[in-house]
């Protein structure tokens, strides 16, 4: 499942740079990142994309993360969970306000749906 998490948040990257007639460079050099990262980003190189990565591009691209990410439904509840918790732990003070901040973008959004919601 988190296989076509990936997949799918790669073609969004990718749907969203192309709508805006941006070029994958234009977009790494807003977003202070190396072109190679975007194009790996966008063919679901990267298992788990940081997410200051997925910020970095989303400020990039002038969009929200929450425009960004897959909403239907790819990833199981259980391992998002898991995601999250590993992701509080490991995180320092502003790492953990940055996390707050893009929760709450996200839930602004109408939250994420995933499979087990219904």
């Amino acid at each position: 499942m988190a296989v076509a998490y990936v997949l799918e948040l790669g073609r969004r990257l990718r749907e969203v740079r192309e709508k805006l007639g941006l070029t994958q460079q234009e977009v790494a050099d807003a977003a202070d990142l190396a072109p190679a990262v975007l194009s790996r980003l966008e063919n679901s190189y990267y298992q788990s994309p940081g997410l200051r990565t997925i910020w970095r591009v989303a400020v990039g691209l002038g969009v929200s993360v929450a425009d960004l990410l897959p909403t239907d439904g790819v990833v199981p509840s259980r391992l998002i969970e898991r995601r999250i918790l590993a992701l509080l732990r490991s995180a320092d003070e502003q790492e953990l306000k940055l996390m707050l901040g893009l929760v709450a973008a996200v839930l602004a959004h109408g939250g994420l749906q995933c499979e087990n919601d219904e």
